[in-house]
């Protein structure tokens, strides 16, 4: 009997209703509730046998799959996210993971002491990380995201003030210092699309064009977009430089990112892969960009191919529009529920929740005395993983403690309920915690 295609493969499965039904499209534990898909993601089952039918094939001959047939695999991959992206061709390539599209940007521009990066209070640490120890030490400010009302509105109104005060500081600081650099000075701007810790959607394609008006380079960390954002058409907002997970909202191989880069931008762009080997390929030579970030050794090809395969499984379930309709009504209800039942408040109040893709952040019922602690996350990590058996993170933005959850098609309203409940017991727990240990 013939073996089945990957990508047929990745159809074999009956269609389930959004919901507690779709669990079983997945591996998720029966006694557990997962509303972290933030996080780390996880791969549906028909998407997984499909990674193992390609790996299969690969290990039977890994010279014909590798040198023979990996290129062409690959570009068809890219083209797929090209496509989804709303991208140029050759505009992007495969990365193991945002941090490391990150990293490869921010070491390739270029930036001296001269410089000036600007990111935001929401910003993922380990990007702040690669900001902080880049070893020319350009300067930075931080844009708090909520110093006034939080709404795209008011984001954007200041936002365009921050940039412009940065560069009149820079102007002030070189006029009364004698530089001998005849390089023109830069302005970086790290913009997420959506923010990790609170989980708010971003105006950022107003803010890639803001940059933009104010000479300013952008790099978006766009980590949470694929497969939570529909139209994203980056060649229309054109961002200097932007990159996104696979595998995270997308339902692709764990391992699989994509780094965007124009035309105009990608003699900037060298990988920090080692080795970087370019090997040669049939027909015409690729451009420089792509050719450079084809082959990383011996990291394993699938993930970076498992995009085609995520996109056929979607598509049966129903296709982009309708899964994040459904993810993105159940990360509103949900919110409201959970907290109506603790009786706090969501983080979004914006009339259409405008700062909501397919997560919510809701306040805890937490006293202002408990500070953040590695006590206090494990205690609260503990409770709810081992006695409640449901997840959602919790992290402390504003002065206050709020938790952040996922909706995803595995997820329904009853889910959240029991997250209310567990919360409440947990954080009860945490405050008699902090009590005793004053006593």
């Amino acid at each position: 009997m013939k073996e089945k295609t990957p990508l047929e493969v990745s159809q074999d499965f009956e269609v389930r209703r959004y919901g507690r039904d779709c669990r079983e499209l997945f591996f998720t534990d029966s006694n557990f509730i997962n509303l972290n898909h933030a996080s780390f993601g996880t791969i549906p089952e028909p998407v997984l046998r499909a990674c193992e039918a390609l790996s299969r094939e690969c290990e039977r001959n890994p010279d014909l799959f590798i040198r023979g047939q990996l290129f062409d695999r690959s570009t068809r991959a890219r083209e797929v996210v090209c496509q989804l992206l709303g991208a140029d061709a050759d505009t992007c390539v495969f990365v193991s993971n945002v941090a490391t599209a990150m990293s490869n940007v921010l070491c390739s521009i270029s930036l001296t002491e001269r410089d000036h990066i600007i990111y935001t209070d929401a910003v993922f640490e380990s990007v702040s990380t690669a900001i902080l120890n880049i070893p020319s030490r350009p300067q930075t400010s931080v844009f708090k995201l909520a110093e006034g009302a939080l709404s795209h509105q008011s984001i954007l109104a200041r936002f365009r003030d921050h940039i412009r005060e940065v560069q009149k500081q820079m102007d002030d600081k070189e006029a009364n210092t004698v530089s001998l650099s005849i390089q023109p000075r830069k302005t970086v701007v790290v913009i997420e699309s959506i923010t990790a810790s609170p989980g708010l959607l971003l105006p950022w394609r107003e803010m890639v064009r803001i940059c933009r008006e104010e000479n300013a380079l952008s790099i978006v960390d766009a980590a949470h977009s694929l497969g939570q954002e529909l139209n994203l058409n980056l060649k229309e907002v054109d961002p200097d430089f932007w990159m996104t997970n696979c595998s995270k909202w997308y339902y692709a191989h764990r391992g699989c990112a994509v780094l965007y880069v124009p035309i105009r931008n990608q003699g900037m762009i060298k990988t920090q892969l080692v080795p970087g080997t370019r090997y040669p390929t049939r027909g015409s030579t690729p451009p420089d960009f792509v050719h450079e970030f084809y082959w990383s050794g011996m990291i394993d090809p699938i993930p970076f191919l498992s995009v085609e395969i995520a996109r056929s499984f979607r598509d049966k379930l129903g296709g982009e529009k309708a899964i994040n309709d459904y993810c993105r009504s159940l990360a509103v209800t949900g919110g409201r529920l959970v907290s109506e039942k603790l009786g706090t408040s969501v983080m979004d109040q914006t009339e259409g929740n405008e700062l909501t893709a397919n997560i919510t952040n809701i306040e805890l019922p937490l006293p202002p005395n408990i500070t953040p602690s590695k006590e206090i996350f494990f205690l609260y990590q503990d409770e709810m993983l081992d006695n409640h058996r449901v997840f959602a993170p919790a992290f402390y933005y504003m002065g206050k403690w709020w938790v952040r959850a996922s909706a995803q098609i595995y997820n329904d309203l009853s889910d959240f309920e029991q997250l209310a409940h567990a919360l409440a017991e947990t954080c009860e727990k945490l405050i008699d915690c902090v009590v005793l240990r004053k006593k």
